[in-house]
């Protein structure tokens, strides 16, 4: 990927500290994804039948690609062989320093031929890969898209098989944490749905979604850590210059960052009428340029990421 989709992804991907969720979370996670088929319990037995996910390929190896191989090393989820193709040689001999167990595919073809794939590539290049891989792909394959902009039904033009789902993880999949929208095509087989998002359980929190959801939960949850890197890494900088230890500043970022979510979401009192005490004194000669040029930010990520009508 060389866009600046691809950009925010690897500004954070290696900034993120691995962190392992308890297996009893994992376990209570699955349960409840269980439960959401809403299907009997006689027909959740009998009819449920293991999708093959022994191997599976990646297409694209930039950042993304990165993100999710280190969420599954993070829980030791192991397959039987994990293959990824990347047009640039470059970025797949990166991620095989990483995850030396992957095996780099020569061609689109080997990565396309798993049970399982996953196209990560950038949203203009999805259309020539569908393409290519076209007479690679049987009605039993399953189709992962990672890819904003690209829709279910374009994907489902080029590729005939019904098993075909959206999800896109955030950056902090990373550390197994996050929200992770996900769509599934209408008329996926409902007993592979509970496979897969087991294994999506990986990236943190899954969130069945409308698919007009998708891109907004990217422009907020995906690239969120981005938007605050650059303000921390000032801070640490300018904290570090007066005296601080790194470990003190960590620790007082990591709290104080928690309690300011808290006082702008669990808190009874106005953000406003608390901040108003310390705005007048330094932050409002730069407030509405701070705000102006955020969303003229935001603005123009979520135009190179939403669908074409």
């Amino acid at each position: 990927m060389s866009s600046s989709y691809t950009i925010f992804w690897v500004l954070c991907a290696d900034r993120c500290k691995e962190y392992v969720i308890s297996s009893f979370k994992k376990k209570i996670s699955i349960f409840i994804q269980i439960s959401a088929l809403k299907c009997r319990p006689d027909e959740r037995i009998e009819n449920h039948k293991v999708m093959n996910m022994k191997s599976i390929g990646f297409i694209g190896g930039e950042s993304l690609t990165r993100v999710i191989l280190q969420a599954f090393a993070n829980h030791q989820r192991e397959f039987q062989s994990v293959w990824v193709y990347d047009k640039n040689n470059a970025a797949t001999e990166k991620i095989k320093e990483v995850f030396t167990d992957i095996k780099i595919a020569e061609s689109v073809h080997d990565a396309a031929q798993r049970p399982v794939v996953f196209i990560a590539v950038d949203p203009d290049e999805v259309e020539k890969v569908l393409a290519e891989i076209e007479t690679d792909i049987t009605p039993e394959t399953t189709i992962v898209s990672l890819v904003p902009k690209i829709t279910i039904s374009k994907i489902s033009s080029f590729l005939k098989t019904r098993r075909i789902v959206r999800v896109i993880p955030p950056l902090t999949s990373y550390i197994n944490q996050g929200f992770v929208p996900v769509v599934f095509k209408e008329g996926f087989p409902p007993y592979e749905k509970f496979d897969l998002l087991g294994m999506f359980s990986h990236f943190g929190k899954t969130l069945e979604v409308n698919e007009n959801l998708i891109e907004p939960y990217v422009l907020i949850s995906g690239f969120l850590p981005c938007y605050f890197l650059l303000q921390w890494e000032e801070l640490v900088s300018v904290a570090t210059g007066i005296g601080l230890t790194p470990h003190e500043i960590s620790d007082v970022l990591e709290k104080t960052v928690e309690a300011s979510v808290n006082l702008m979401f669990n808190s009874d009192e106005k953000v406003t009428e608390v901040t108003g005490l310390i705005h007048n004194s330094f932050l409002s000669k730069q407030e509405q340029a701070i705000k102006s040029s955020y969303r003229e930010m935001l603005s123009e990520v979520y135009e190179k990421i939403k669908p074409k009508k």
